[in-house]
């Protein structure tokens, strides 16, 4: 008896030191493990916020109200544009334009730029042999700490004409920062180069204090894609980067967890725990497993059909509830729902004209693409015909009628289109008054009689709109290609260019003969 027990007293050692001592080693590693998901997580969140402010600043540089102010410059309206951004986006502290030469438009003080600012901007300008231009930090003064980011603005011929400059308040990050820091870690923002600290939590002190029991693991802010500057442009990498943040790199304190105080319980713990934890795996472990395969199977189906831009909606899966055993899935339900429905409306907005309904100018590339490609293929025998449309007189329309007329008038327009068109068939409001249909396997010879058939058509829905008090106010010119099999990917514009030629002649064919008939009507009452 005492053989056996002292055996089971030395086994009982053993296995608790063990126990003990992997637990440990696995705790250490679970932590790391942890913390390390909690910066990834903290990363992408300030890769989201710098993306954000990305995508803001080349959203004002393809706004053509700015290329219109860079291509006639006026000082005076420039600054008018800094106020009205700064008062359109509260967390930002300074807005100007810039010349291609660096140079500001306006008064620097009242758009709120620090000549720190414009000096680091130009001579970050002047050195056209760097990799990137990265985003600028200044940190004087303490309460007013930011950082810059800039766009080139291109004109509608591609060139670059100027910058558009914003800056952003580091104190957004900071607050970033302090909700995702937490207790157990504590979040820092610093220069990789020169290690300045740019922002952290408020609790970044308590760990800093007692830094010889704390862990720290570091992640960089740089999911950036370098690219050569081309010395004729000086903006060609501030047009061509995918600079989010730069060199910053996010630091995480945290303190390493032990279990030393719970040495005592841990031995006893374990021998009764045992038997409980086998009996519960046993019983339960088989059914919690199988549960969340189904739901984490539910929601990669939700996904994949999201992405594949089908329906946000996804056939619930045999045996798993609505609700879901696990609060992953419940929480993520909602999401998956808006997000489908969101990727949804957009994908229909970015293809659609919001007055017409009809397909957009971005719908027109992409089916060009594809009819390009078909050319090379067993379709190429056929082609297909380009054809621009252009409504006459339509500026006189708006300002004889008003524009809710004029508006009445292109959606007349889509509606005849639309009546006339086959499936498969493009029509696209390319901009303005001015149409652009895509007709494959439409001969040259067969536009003239379709094209005659929408005048007519045209004609009548005018003399039905009340707007214009029944009267046909406006007409159609165009102009028409057939593309055949020998085209290559090189002339699309050439197309486009030469069907717009034709377009502006037959413009002028039907004004002149508008004008000849005038005269002749006006012979006759005078004879």
């Amino acid at each position: 008896m005492r053989r056996f027990a002292s055996a089971i007293v030395v086994t009982t050692l053993l296995f608790g030191s063990v126990s003990y001592l992997l637990l440990q080693e696995q705790l250490t590693r679970l932590n790391q493990h942890l913390h390390q998901q909690r910066l990834q997580a903290a990363v992408k969140v300030l890769q989201q916020r710098l993306l954000f402010y990305r995508d803001v600043i080349d959203g004002y540089a393809q706004d053509p109200a700015v290329v219109a102010l860079l291509d006639w410059p006026d000082p005076q309206q420039a600054m008018a544009w800094s106020g009205l951004v700064r008062s359109n986006l509260p967390n930002v502290i300074g807005a100007a334009l810039f010349d291609r030469d660096g140079e500001i438009y306006g008064d620097p003080v009242r758009q709120r730029l620090g000549w720190t600012c414009i000096t680091d901007l130009q001579l970050q300008l002047s050195q056209a042999t760097a990799a990137t231009v990265r985003p600028l930090v200044h940190g004087v003064p303490p309460d007013n700490a930011h950082f810059d980011l800039s766009a080139t603005v291109l004109s509608r011929e591609g060139k670059a004409i100027g910058l558009v400059f914003l800056s952003f308040p580091l104190s957004e990050m900071q607050r970033a920062l302090d909700r995702l820091a937490g207790e157990s870690h504590a979040l820092a923002l610093v220069e990789r180069d020169s290690g300045r600290l740019l922002g952290a939590s408020e609790n970044w002190s308590q760990f800093d204090t007692a830094a010889q029991l704390a862990q720290l693991v570091t992640e960089p802010i740089d999911a950036t894609e370098t690219h050569p500057l081309v010395a004729s442009d000086p903006f060609a990498d501030l047009h061509s980067s995918d600079e989010l943040g730069g060199p910053w790199v996010l630091q995480l304190r945290f303190y390493d967890s032990s279990l030393l105080p719970a040495l005592p319980q841990v031995g006893s713990t374990i021998v009764a725990g045992m038997v409980v934890v086998l009996l519960l795996l046993l019983f339960s472990g088989r059914l919690l497993l199988r549960s969340y395969r189904r739901e984490m199977a539910s929601i990669q189906q939700r996904l994949r059909t999201i992405v594949a831009a089908r329906s946000s909606e996804s056939p619930p899966l045999d045996g798993v509830s609505e609700q879901g055993l696990f609060p992953l899935r419940t929480a993520l339900d909602g999401a998956l729902d808006q997000l489908g429905d969101a990727h949804q409306s957009l994908q229909r907005q970015s293809l659609a004209d919001a007055t017409t309904g009809l397909a957009n100018r971005r719908a027109f590339d992409l089916r060009m693409d594809e009819m390009l490609n078909c050319l090379n293929g067993p379709a190429s025998r056929h082609g297909f015909t380009l054809l621009l449309l252009d409504i006459d007189n339509f500026k006189q329309a708006n300002d004889r009628f008003g524009h809710a007329a004029g508006d009445a008038v292109l959606q007349a327009l889509a509606a005849v289109l639309q009546q006339h068109v086959r499936q498969g068939d493009l029509v696209t409001r390319w901009g303005g008054d001015e149409f652009a249909l895509l007709l494959p396997g439409m001969s040259e010879s067969a536009c003239p009689g379709w094209i005659a058939r929408v005048r007519e058509q045209f004609d009548v829905a005018q003399q039905q709109l009340p707007a214009l008090g029944g009267e046909a106010c406006c007409g159609l010119s165009c102009g028409y290609l057939w593309i055949g099999g020998e085209a290559t990917a090189d002339e699309p514009e050439q197309w486009l260019r030469r069907a717009d030629e034709r377009l502006y002649a037959d413009k002028r064919a039907r004004r002149a003969a508008a004008e000849q008939a005038r005269r002749t009507r006006y012979q006759n009452y005078t004879t």
